[in-house]
């Protein structure tokens, strides 16, 4: 947290981030929100995942495993799901089958059904 706090110190004097002088929140453009979460990912040595990370899940499904006995399905671990809206979720893939059919859902991180189309995983860096 104090390496985010000096780097927007040292960022603030730049024109798209004065306004946090005066006022707890600003409105940022897609641009400007990019440059400031690049240099804050370089900064503090983050882990990138690009778009080239993912796999496309037509060409290659996650790993599932059986987690425990209550459940008969299977899961995988948390990954980050590429939807084909652009955006990411992390969350899981749940495995089962209901009334002999197989069924896949892909969950957020609460458990919640993602409804938009999974195109693409990647594990999250360690």
């Amino acid at each position: 947290m104090k390496k985010t706090e000096d780097y927007l110190n040292k960022e603030i004097d730049k024109p798209y981030l004065s306004q946090l002088k005066e006022s707890e929140t600003i409105e940022l453009d897609r641009g400007q929100l990019i440059h400031l979460l690049d240099g804050l990912v370089k900064n503090l040595n983050l882990p990138v995942v690009r778009h080239s990370n993912f796999t496309p899940i037509d060409k290659e499904k996650p790993h599932t495993y059986r987690e425990d006995v209550r459940w008969d399905g299977k899961r995988t671990d948390m990954l980050i799901f590429q939807l084909e809206n652009g955006e990411c979720e992390i969350g899981t893939l749940y495995k089962s089958y209901m009334d002999g059919s197989e069924f896949e859902d892909y969950c957020t991180k609460n458990d919640d059904i993602i409804n938009e189309k999974v195109v693409g995983w990647a594990e999250l860096p360690r």
